[in-house]
């Protein structure tokens, strides 16, 4: 059961408006007893020279009814206690709310409807962006497999380039200082691709090569 602030019973509390907060009351609540309690006196024990033991034994509960609010009857029935006539009782109260906190909760209303209503324009905007997203993801993908092409092809003519060198390089005891800067960076970038090792580069340019690697870590 919900109460209004003057604890009466609200039916359908309109929570546009208004809350319900947990809270307690301070009720008169009256035990009146219907009917009372009955009490048989039982023999326990006889004894030979006479007399007995005897205890009080209840065959039948005393029976009543609380008068009070009717929203409290639950609660009195599982707590209340006929001997007190002031009880603290749990209830729900519904609040209104002041005109301030209306105004508040209606421009949040407000604002979720427009954030509900997201503009056609909008949704083309957002599906437009996705679109091209989509095709820069394409394009890195197209670059990105000419370039592993263009390694491949730059990976097979270094090897090419080296072997002739490697061929040349034995009846030749000078050379052309371009063409030694050259032979050192190709040998260089064949070793950083894994593809041969620093022992497999003629001697030479061994130390060249070695200068040419560390220079560029």
């Amino acid at each position: 059961m919900v109460l209004d602030e003057k604890m009466q019973p609200v039916e359908e509390p309109d929570l546009a408006r208004g809350e319900i907060v947990p809270s307690v009351a301070q009720i008169e609540a009256l035990w009146v007893m219907d009917s009372p309690e009955v009490v048989e006196l039982r023999v326990v024990r006889e004894y030979e020279g006479g007399g007995a033991d005897v205890e009080e034994v209840v065959t039948r509960s005393a029976e009543g009814h609380w008068e009070a609010p009717e929203w409290a009857l639950g609660w009195l029935a599982a707590n209340g206690d006929p001997n007190d006539r002031l009880h603290i009782v749990p209830c729900d109260v519904y609040r209104e709310f002041t005109p301030r906190e209306i105004c508040a909760v209606e421009r949040a209303d407000d604002l979720q409807r427009q954030l509900n209503e997201v503009p056609e324009r909008a949704r083309a905007e957002i599906e437009e962006l996705q679109s091209y997203a989509a095709s820069m993801d394409a394009l890195a993908c197209a670059l990105y497999e000419e370039l592993a092409a263009k390694d491949d092809e730059i990976a097979s003519t270094d090897a090419a380039i080296c072997s002739l060198y490697e061929l040349s390089e034995r009846g030749c005891k000078a050379m052309n200082p371009n063409m030694q800067d050259a032979m050192v960076a190709i040998y260089a970038r064949r070793i950083k691709r894994g593809e041969i090792s620093l022992d497999s580069v003629p001697e030479r340019i061994r130390d060249l090569v070695r200068e040419a690697i560390c220079r560029n870590e």
